[in-house]
């Protein structure tokens, strides 16, 4: 809650080793956890001092591996991962989830006009309000085939947690 101001002397910081995930693509955090995201699986630790001590043995749990959404398989992998209020986004080879942090069980696929994003590269959020846990705002979506040579930009409106699509920008 104090920001960078706590920060006032590095000389006491260190880092810490925290289980034994390899492959990690992104740190995303909330008010309760840090969510750590890997190409196999969407990991979670709860923000308590005592996970993060020298001594801590307390190693980040498993939300969800790719082939337990419907429509991944084990092939498949994740690529990115933004928080917007109680929801997590995940951008996969085969597309765009949506997943309720709280239980980590549902998804959806979000979907484009034609409901073919193929590998979601890169997802970046633009909230309607800062700070805290924003969970309104714009999503931009770049869903890239590196085989095609072709990418697809898709902007979405996040509110109440639901992202509707509102735009999609296609090269040709």
């Amino acid at each position: 809650s104090a920001g960078l101001s706590s920060l006032s002397s590095l000389d006491t910081l260190t880092f810490k080793k925290i289980g034994a995930l390899n492959n990690i693509r992104k740190l995303s955090a909330n008010d309760s956890y840090l969510y750590i995201l890997t190409y196999d699986g969407l990991y979670k630790i709860a923000l308590d001092a005592d996970n993060f001590k020298d001594a801590a043995t307390t190693s980040p749990t498993l939300v969800t591996p790719p082939q337990s959404i419907t429509g991944l398989t084990t092939e498949d992998s994740f690529l990115d991962f933004i928080i917007s209020g109680s929801i997590g986004i995940l951008a996969t080879t085969d597309g765009l989830f949506k997943t309720t942090l709280a239980s980590g069980v549902s998804t959806e696929i979000l979907s484009s006009e034609n409901n073919s994003l193929g590998p979601v590269m890169h997802l970046s959020f633009s909230a309607t309000t800062k700070g805290n846990n924003y969970s309104d705002g714009n999503l931009c979506a770049l869903a890239a085939n590196i085989s095609t040579n072709l990418a697809t930009v898709i902007r979405f409106d996040v509110a109440n947690n639901t992202a509707t699509p509102i735009t999609e920008s296609k090269d040709s």
